[in-house]
C-alpha cells in the first residue's frame, strides 16, 4: 500500500495546477464561444454593406433584436422577455453595437416592449450601444418599458441627469412615436 505525502515544489512544477480564471478571462473565452456560435449557425450576415444600407429591415441577421429605419432613425426592438445571465446579456451587446455601428444611425430608439424583466448585468448591452453612439455624437431613447424595467434603469442612474456634467446617460419616452416625435423636435430645432 502506497503512502500519501505532501507534494514536493517539484511536483507542482511538473504537474499542471488548475488555477481559478480571473473575471476577464471568463469573460473572453464566452465571447470567443458566442462568436464561434454566431459564425457556425449563420448569424453573422454575409450581405456587403451597400447591401446592408439598402435593406431597410435587418431583423432576419439577429437572434436577439429586431432593427428597422425610419426617417433616418434606427429603432431597435428588444426580442427578449427576460435578460438574467451573462451570456444571452453579452450576445444582446454584441447586436445591439453591431445593428449601431453597420448602420452609421445619429439617432436610435430601444423598444423595450417585449422586456419584462432585466437584471443590472443586462444594464451592460445597453451600456455598450450608448459607448458606440458617442463616436458619432448620437441620441439614444429608450421606449415602451414596464415600470420593472424603468425602475431598474432608474437604480442605476442611467436614467437621471449626472451631477458632474448634466448629461443624461439614456432619455426616455412613453411609446415608439413619443420617441420619434423627441428626436425629430430636436433635429428641426438644430436646424
Amino acid at each position: 500500500m502506497r503512502s500519501w505525502r505532501k507534494p514536493t515544489s517539484n511536483w507542482l512544477r511538473s504537474n499542471r495546477v488548475a488555477l481559478p480564471l480571473s473575471c476577464a478571462r471568463i469573460r473572453e473565452l464566452l465571447c470567443q464561444a458566442a462568436t464561434k456560435r454566431r459564425v457556425r449557425f449563420g448569424i453573422q450576415s454575409q450581405m456587403t454593406r451597400t447591401e446592408q444600407e439598402e435593406k431597410s429591415d435587418v431583423s432576419g441577421v439577429y437572434r436577439h433584436i429586431g432593427a428597422k429605419s425610419t426617417d433616418g432613425t434606427l429603432v431597435l426592438t428588444i426580442e427578449v422577455e427576460q435578460v438574467k445571465d451573462f451570456t444571452i446579456s453579452e450576445e444582446l451587446r454584441y447586436e445591439l453595437v453591431h445593428a449601431v455601428k453597420s448602420r452609421n444611425s445619429k439617432r436610435v430608439i430601444l423598444d423595450l416592449r417585449n422586456m419584462n424583466f432585466i437584471t443590472s448585468l443586462a444594464c451592460v448591452a445597453f451600456i455598450g450601444v450608448r459607448q458606440a453612439m458617442k463616436d458619432v455624437k448620437g441620441r439614444v431613447v429608450l421606449c415602451n418599458m414596464t415600470e420593472f424595467v424603468h425602475r431598474v434603469f432608474s437604480a442605476k442612474r442611467l436614467l437621471a441627469r449626472s451631477k458632474t456634467n448634466g448629461n443624461v446617460a439614456f432619455e426616455s419616452a412613453a411609446t415608439l412615436e413619443d420617441a420619434i416625435a423627441m428626436l425629430a423636435t430636436d433635429d428641426e430645432q438644430d436646424a
